[in-house]
C-alpha cells in the first residue's frame, strides 16, 4: 500500500513502525522526505550506458559507466564510490549514536505545568502507528484536550478569558481555579530529525523529552519523565452501580456519573480515603466542555479519560467464553457493558474465520455506529415499513437484502439470529465475485473483501475502507467510526493480556 513502507530504522527504542514511517531526514540532508525505505545513496550519472551496482554495508551505490571505460578508469570510479559510501555510513552511525541519547515521548509520559498543582500523564485517542516500549510515540502536534486534560488547579492569579472557552475556569471549594489549559498548536522543540508520517496530519516531528508547550494562562508545560518500565498490567472492569468518577480519590470534583460503563483499571494505583478504596481507571467518553453544546457530539473529542472510582462499585469482566444464549438482542440503545458481551462473541467468530485483529476492529468501528452490535437493531426512521429499513449488525438496507438471502440459505432461522448474520458476512467474502455488496472501487485502496479480512493496516484506516466499500451510509460519521475502532482495539488488548 502507498505510504505503508516500514522504516529503515532498527533500534531498541523503536521496535515497530505499524502504519507510520520514521524517516532519518538528517541522513539525506534535504527538507523533503525521501520515498526510499532503505538507505539508498544514488550517485550522479557518470555516463548513460551501463548501470553498475555496488553494495557497501547497508548502502546501495549506483552509477552509470561506459563499456569503453578502461579497467583503470573503472577501478578509480569504484574507489571514489567506496569512499563516498564509507563517509555516508560514518554519518549514518553518528546519527544513530545521537538518536539513542534522545528520549522519545510516549503515551503515559509525565508532564508538569509551572502553574499547575499536580503532574499528569500525556494521553492519546488515535495513535500514529509507531510504538516504543509497548506505548505509542507522540508527535509535536499532540497538544489537544484529549492529550492534556488538566493539571489540577491553576495558580494564575487572574485567568485571562480565552476565545477558545465559553466561560472562565471555575473556582473550587478552596478558592482555586480549575486547570482548563488553552494550549499552542504544537510543542516547541529543536528539530528532532525524526518524523512520523501519518494519514491525518501528514509528516510531523516525533515529540522529544526536551520540548515545551505554552498555555494562554501563563503556564509552561514540560516533560519531566519518560518512564522506561515493565508493561503495566491492566484489568477490564464494569461499574455495576451508578457511581461518580472523580478527579481525585475522595475529591469533590466529579468528572462523570456512569453505570454499566467499560473501565480499564490501572494496576497498583489505589488509595483508601475514609472507609472506601479508590482505584484509578480510564473510561471512554465524549470529552465535552461543560456548557458547550457544540462539543457534545464531536467525535474529535471522544477519548479515554482518567479518573477515580470506588472499587466496590465495579466488578471484573468475566474471562469465560461468551455463550450465544448471553447475546443481547435490542432494537434500542445498548449500554457499553451489553455491547462488550456481543462484541466478544462476534470477535471469536471472526477469529475462527482467520480475520486479523485490525480487520475485526475496523468492522467493529462500523458495527457500533450502525447497530451497537445488536442483531435485532432496526433503523429508526419514519415513513418506511420495517422491511424497507436498515436491519441487523451492519444495517442491511433494505432489511430484505438480508432476509431474502437468509430464507434461501437458512430458512426457518430467526431474523435476529447472530450466527446467521455473521454467516452472511462470511458468505460475501467467499462469493465476492457475485458483487453482493462489497465494492472495492469505492475506496482508493481498491482492497478486495478477502484482502480486507487479512489486512494489518491501521484500524482507523480499515474502518474507513469498510465504511466506503460495504456500508456506504447516508451519514458517514467517519471520525466516529475510526474512534470506535481504536476504542475496541484498546479494550480487546486488555482482554488479551488477561487471558494470555
Amino acid at each position: 500500500m502507498n505510504g505503508r513502507e516500514k522504516s529503515h530504522m532498527d533500534t531498541d527504542s523503536l521496535p515497530k513502525a505499524g502504519a507510520a514511517k520514521i524517516i532519518d531526514a538528517r541522513l539525506f540532508e534535504i527538507d523533503s522526505l525521501p520515498k526510499a525505505v532503505a538507505a539508498k545513496i544514488i550517485d550522479a550519472k557518470l555516463s548513460r550506458e551501463v548501470l553498475v551496482k555496488r553494495e557497501y554495508g547497508s548502502f546501495l551505490f549506483e552509477s552509470y559507466m561506459s563499456i569503453a571505460d578502461s579497467a583503470a578508469g573503472l577501478e578509480n570510479k569504484e574507489k571514489i564510490a567506496e569512499e563516498i559510501a564509507l563517509d555516508l555510513m560514518a554519518k549514518h552511525a553518528e546519527f544513530y549514536s545521537e538518536m539513542k541519547q534522545e528520549e522519545l515521548v510516549k503515551r503515559k509520559s509525565v508532564l508538569m505545568c509551572g502553574k499547575g498543582s499536580r503532574l499528569l500523564q500525556i494521553d492519546m485517542c488515535l495513535d500514529h502507528g509507531v510504538e516504543s516500549g509497548n506505548e505509542p510515540v507522540m508527535s509535536c502536534k499532540d497538544c489537544k484536550p484529549e492529550n492534556i486534560q488538566g493539571f489540577g488547579t491553576c495558580i494564575s492569579p487572574i485567568p485571562v478569558k480565552s476565545p477558545e472557552w465559553t466561560h472562565y475556569p471555575f473556582l473550587n471549594s478552596d478558592g482555586k481555579y480549575q486547570c482548563m489549559p488553552v494550549l499552542g498548536k504544537r510543542w516547541i522543540q529543536n528539530d528532532s530529525r525524526i518524523y512520523l508520517e501519518t494519514r491525518d496530519e501528514g509528516t510531523v516531528e516525533a515529540l522529544k523529552s526536551g520540548a515545551y508547550l505554552t498555555c494562554i494562562y501563563g503556564g509552561v508545560i514540560t516533560v519531566v519523565e519518560v518512564e522506561e518500565k515493565e508493561e503495566e498490567i491492566e484489568e477490564l472492569l464494569i461499574n455495576i452501580k451508578s457511581a461518580n468518577i472523580r478527579e481525585e480519590p475522595g475529591g469533590n470534583s466529579i468528572k462523570a456519573i456512569t453505570k454499566d460503563q467499560i473501565l480499564i483499571k490501572h494496576s497498583n494505583e489505589n488509595e483508601v480515603r475514609e472507609q472506601y478504596e479508590w482505584i484509578r481507571v480510564s473510561y471512554f467518553e465524549n470529552f465535552e466542555e461543560k456548557g458547550n453544546d457544540e462539543n457534545i457530539n464531536n467525535p474529535d473529542l471522544w477519548c479515554w479519560v482518567q479518573g477515580w472510582i470506588v472499587k466496590e462499585f465495579t466488578e471484573s469482566v468475566s474471562q469465560k467464553t461468551v455463550d450465544k444464549s448471553e447475546i443481547y438482542k435490542e432494537s434500542k440503545s445498548m449500554t457499553p457493558a451489553q455491547q462488550l458481551v456481543n462484541a466478544r462473541y462476534i470477535y471469536s467468530k471472526f477469529k475462527m474465520e482467520g480475520w486479523t485483529d485490525n480487520a475485526i476492529f475496523g468492522i467493529f468501528g462500523n458495527m457500533e455506529r450502525e447497530s451497537q452490535f445488536s442483531p435485532a437493531f432496526l433503523e429508526k426512521i419514519n415513513g418506511k415499513s420495517d422491511d424497507e429499513k436498515g436491519f441487523g449488525l451492519t444495517q442491511w438496507t433494505p432489511k430484505t437484502k438480508y432476509t431474502a438471502w437468509k430464507n434461501e440459505y437458512a430458512n426457518g432461522v430467526e431474523d435476529d439470529d447472530i450466527d446467521c448474520q455473521l454467516e452472511r458476512i462470511f458468505y460475501e467474502v467467499k462469493h465476492e465475485t457475485e458483487n453482493l455488496i462489497w465494492d472495492k472501487d469505492r475506496h482508493s485502496s481498491r482492497m478486495s473483501f478477502q484482502e480486507f479480512t487479512k489486512s494489518e493496516e491501521e484500524v482507523g484506516y480499515l474502518a474507513e475502507v469498510f465504511m466506503k466499500c460495504y456500508e456506504r451510509p447516508g451519514v458517514e460519521a467517519l471520525k466516529e467510526r475510526k474512534s470506535n475502532a481504536q476504542k475496541w482495539k484498546r479494550i480487546f488488548g486488555v482482554l488479551e493480556n488477561l487471558t494470555s
